[in-house]
């Protein structure tokens, strides 16, 4: 903060008009009547929308007039020992002095181009700016003060204080860059996110499925365990169920068989005891395979030696 009034007097040439609207809004109170004859700041709201484009409205008590402005210091890392006096950026603006943006690191602070920044009377006692999170090295939460001033060559004044304050930027859980559902998946890698304005990571759809069940051997013999697989799949990613519970129900003419079944390796697996009397009989039978809220039913056939 120190280090910019040196800079401030040739960079007052920007234009002082833009609009944007936005949400995810925080709003900030700064005392009134302590400005003396400066621009008293008495209010801040800070919001950004789903693409990180960030926008400030300073409230101040009176309109803005003639030479003075208000400037904005960020210390985009949360960290004081870092940028200029633990500034990485600052930006001013005033209806007459125009607007400018500043970069900073530890050898002091230089104007940037910053493309999305821009600067507006919002109203007759609101100065707007606006910048992406880009332009502060995609910071997720920054602490700003905000100070109004005023500039009399060769002299530049200091009025009215706001802050320091933190804000933390607020995006739906589908692009805010975490696995806010704890499945594994971020963002457009979840299932349950359809874009990246859904609010919601946590809901997957899920659709399952079951190969043709298969005998193993083919035809297993009477008085033995006949072991049936199939293949399990999730649908929406094509991979292999890791748990769920499976259920047989088979029989031959006469009789009903008991069977036990569990997913095994990414195969949902029955188990049926074979009784003597099945030698020479077609068994046929059904799997169930549940995972969840999803259900999957595949038939199977096999013939007893």
């Amino acid at each position: 903060m120190k280090r910019f009034l040196s800079v401030l007097f040739a960079a007052c040439v920007a234009v002082f008009a833009l609009a944007v609207t936005a949400g995810a809004q925080s709003t900030y109170t700064d005392p009134g009547g302590d400005a003396g004859v400066g621009t008293d700041i008495t209010g801040i709201s800070v919001s950004n929308d789903q693409a990180g484009l960030i926008t400030m409205q300073i409230t101040s008590a009176s309109p803005i007039v003639g030479n003075h402005a208000i400037a904005v210091f960020i210390d985009a890392d949360k960290n004081p020992a870092t940028g200029d006096d633990g500034d990485e950026a600052w930006m001013f603006g005033g209806p007459l002095v125009g607007a400018a943006f500043f970069t900073c690191n530890s050898s002091g602070c230089a104007e940037s181009s910053a493309p999305s920044f821009g600067a507006r009377a919002a109203g007759p006692n609101v100065t707007e700016f606006r910048f992406n999170r880009s332009e502060i090295g995609n910071s997720a939460g920054f602490n700003f003060t905000a100070i109004s001033i005023s500039i009399d060559p060769p002299n530049l004044n200091f009025w009215d204080l706001a802050g320091p304050y933190t804000y933390d930027l607020v995006f739906p859980q589908c692009g805010n860059g975490k696995d806010d559902d704890g499945d594994g998946r971020v963002d457009s890698a979840d299932l349950g996110c359809s874009s990246t304005t859904d609010d919601n990571e946590a809901d997957d759809p899920l659709n399952i499925r079951l190969s043709t069940p298969k005998a193993n051997p083919a035809s297993p013999k009477a008085g033995s365990v006949a072991t049936i697989s199939a293949r399990t799949t999730r649908v929406e990613t094509g991979q292999p169920l890791e748990s769920g519970s499976v259920a047989c129900v088979a029989s031959y003419p006469g009789k009903k068989l008991k069977g036990s079944g569990s997913v095994v390796a990414g195969n949902a697996v029955c188990r049926i005891k074979l009784p003597a009397g099945a030698k020479g009989k077609t068994v046929r039978g059904t799997m169930t395979l549940k995972y969840k809220s999803a259900s999957a039913k595949a038939p199977f056939a096999f013939r007893v030696k």
